[in-house]
């Protein structure tokens, strides 16, 4: 009787402590499972309710054959696309080209939204097919909720993901 009392006592410590480990967690906070993130979003029959966190990570292919690959708060062109005009002269100029910063600055502003910075060409309205620098834009990135496609605003370009 008293081994069984102890082998009670002992397996209410430990899902106690089991619990405690559990509710740590508050409705919000990021963790991690089977390496994807995940938010808390609430408490449900003493089960966390969790809701996957969107990532931009990965290669990202827009039309024209335009490639980039996030990583972090930063995307680098990992391809160039169909060029015509002030692109393509930004590119024979080398500023743009294959390893250079496309987006920087990434920001959650949702659950699907980031803000961010992406690369523009300058050019002079007198000569718009000549570029003579480039200078780094306000974007907002808004993601399809099956996380395999965004859009970047004001450019309107959409990015889906390369498997």
């Amino acid at each position: 009787m008293k081994n069984t009392a102890r082998k009670g006592f002992l397996f209410l410590v430990i899902a106690l402590i089991a619990v405690s480990g559990v509710f740590a967690q508050r409705v919000g906070d990021t963790v991690t499972v089977s390496g994807q993130q995940f938010r808390v979003q609430e408490y449900r029959d003493g089960r966390m309710v969790l809701q996957l966190v969107p990532s931009l990570d990965g290669v990202w292919v827009a039309e024209g054959g335009w490639t980039i690959t996030i990583n972090g708060n930063t995307a680098v062109f990992t391809q160039l696309g169909t060029a015509s005009g002030r692109t393509q002269d930004a590119i024979n100029k080398g500023y743009m080209g294959v390893g250079v910063q496309a987006f920087r600055n990434f920001r959650s502003t949702g659950n699907l939204t980031w803000s961010g910075q992406m690369l523009n060409i300058s050019y002079n309205s007198n000569s718009p097919n000549v570029a003579i620098g480039t200078a780094w834009a306000n974007t907002t990135i808004t993601m399809n909720s099956d996380g395999q496609s965004f859009r970047d605003d004001p450019a309107g370009r959409t990015w889906t993901r390369r498997q």
